[in-house]
């Protein structure tokens, strides 16, 4: 059952009805409008403005003292500290300096009782926390325009009143919530091929040393066509630090931004195949692996290339867009998109191709924060020139990162395969897959799994299972799409498999599965 939250007054519930919608899309919760007074059935309340002066009722309470001023272009950003310990604060969010321009103009609040300091600007308060689980915050988020993304009031310059809304929904509706995956995170350096130990100012060996003192890994998206030739010693290099690199795909002949310029679904599928023929030839050749994810030269994909690289067997994608054919800013959506583009954990394009979002190593590091917050892959990315300097921007960077807490550095393949939210119900397992492949822990008592993709609107399908251990679920590949036809849509469901078993086919029954503890195949 969803969290039943009272936004009070009735007004303050009327005048925001598509950020409502959208946080009752993204969170287990169902608001409701309430006068003062007015707390039977609901767990939680969110009063705002003058409501917020009140008494707080014996409740779960976030009292917003205003609505954030209209955000003007060019206007200057106040600089938020977040508390460096508080208990009931997201661990993500410790000692976090985050920009937010509406409340460089706001009133900071007044300390009216004994409150801890959860944020300030400059020392003047935020978000205060008081006793009986009260909560202050200095502004509410305003309602979403007209075709506005969630996320876009979650980025660096505008995040304080999302933030602090977000999380106290989020305990609010504790209950209800998924086991997220762990903190994962990659760098991606774009173009180097393995001819030689050294590609520009990328020295293979000094990298790997460096990632495993420092406790990061660099994903090398590599050109198919310059897989012809691997470096004995390159090769030895990559065997021996499967921790610290990896390889993905970026491209085929790297053609300039090839896969933006591609037409139709079949030149796609046919440049996707070709490219995976490269790719197996590498792996068969080396012993090295490959992740199954393609990173597009020049962040370039059009909508054909998605659908054909789906077809012809990519995991997955790894860009800063999700859906970078169409203008407007990085957060621009299809129609009937919804509101929660680039919120999840993965984006899903082109009926059930996961995207993997990545920023440049020059992006602004406060959003790698609310990025954690989100429980969304920590990926950089960058090119041989970026470590003109030696690796010494990638320290930083991961140092940085291993600050939000625990990290697991990764490959994308196993990034994606970690890509699942799981909940336990009894003797059931509820999985919802972000990813086409996954690999799922099943603890004991369980007997079999209800199963969601977060593409696809369908029912949950179960799936038995005999025994604890660790499962592998995966989507069949998807039919072939024809000529002017809508995009497929989320009628495949997932086998079950124990890691290992290859012999489940589309259309094959998943047999009943129980196996022990088996990590996914390196990548």
């Amino acid at each position: 059952m969803p969290a039943r939250v009272a936004v009070v007054p009735p007004a303050a519930f009327h005048a925001r009805p598509r950020l409502l919608g959208a946080l009752a899309q993204a969170l287990p919760v169902r608001f409701e409008p309430r006068a003062p007074g007015q707390w039977r059935d609901v767990d939680a309340v969110v009063r705002i403005g003058d409501a917020a002066a009140a008494a707080p009722p014996p409740l779960p309470c976030l009292d917003a003292q205003a609505d954030e001023p209209p955000v003007r272009p060019g206007a200057a950003a106040a600089t938020v500290r977040l508390a460096a310990r508080d208990e009931e604060l997201d661990a993500r969010l410790h000692d976090a300096a985050l920009t937010d321009a509406p409340v460089a103009a706001t009133a900071a609040l007044a300390a009216t009782e004994p409150a801890a300091l959860v944020a300030a600007r400059g020392g003047e308060p935020l978000w205060l926390r008081s006793a009986g689980g009260r909560e202050r915050v200095a502004v509410a988020p305003r309602e979403l325009d007209d075709g506005e993304m969630l996320r876009s009031r979650l980025e660096p310059g505008r995040c304080l009143a999302l933030l602090v809304l977000v999380h106290f929904l989020r305990r609010a509706a504790q209950a209800e919530l998924f086991d997220a995956p762990p903190l994962r995170a990659a760098f991606i350096l774009d173009d180097p091929n393995l001819h030689w130990p050294t590609y520009g100012h990328v020295r293979y060996s000094d990298l790997a040393r460096d990632a495993a003192a420092y406790r990061y890994h660099v994903a090398i998206a590599t050109v198919p066509l310059d897989t012809w030739f691997v470096h004995p010693r390159v090769r030895r290099i990559f065997l021996g630090s499967g921790r610290q690199l990896s390889l993905l795909v970026h491209g085929h002949l790297h053609d300039g931004p090839e896969l933006g310029r591609v037409p139709d679904d079949s030149s796609a599928t046919r440049i996707g195949a070709a490219a995976l023929r490269r790719v197996a030839a590498l792996e068969r050749r080396t012993g090295l692996g490959v992740s199954r994810v393609m990173a597009p030269p020049h962040e370039r994909l059009s909508e054909p290339a998605a659908h054909g690289l789906l077809a012809c067997g990519f995991e997955g994608v790894t860009m800063s867009r999700p859906h970078p054919w169409l203008p407007g800013d990085w957060l621009a959506a299809p129609p009937g998109a919804g509101p929660l583009v680039g919120w999840g954990i993965a984006e899903q394009i082109v009926g059930g191709l996961p995207v993997l979002l990545r920023s440049a190593l020059s992006h602004p590091r406060e959003d790698l924060v609310l990025r954690a917050f989100l429980g969304q892959p920590l990926i950089l990315y960058g090119h041989a020139r970026d470590l003109a300097g030696g690796t010494e921007a990638l320290r930083t960077a991961a140092q940085q990162v291993n600050r939000l807490g625990p990290v697991h550095w990764t490959s994308l393949r196993d990034m994606l395969a970690s890509s699942a939210e799981t909940r336990v119900e009894g003797s059931r397992l509820v999985v919802r897959m972000h990813a086409r492949r996954v690999m799922v822990d099943v603890p004991p008592g369980i007997d079999h799994i209800a199963l969601t993709h977060a593409g696809d609107a369908c029912a949950p399908r179960t799936l038995g299972v005999e025994q604890p251990g660790t499962v592998e679920l995966a989507l069949p590949a998807p039919a072939p799409r024809p000529a002017a036809a809508p995009a497929p849509g989320g009628a495949a469901w997932p086998v079950l498999r124990a890691p290992g078993q290859r012999g489940s086919r589309p259309g094959r029954p998943a047999g009943r599965a129980g196996a022990g503890p088996r990590r996914p195949r390196p990548a």
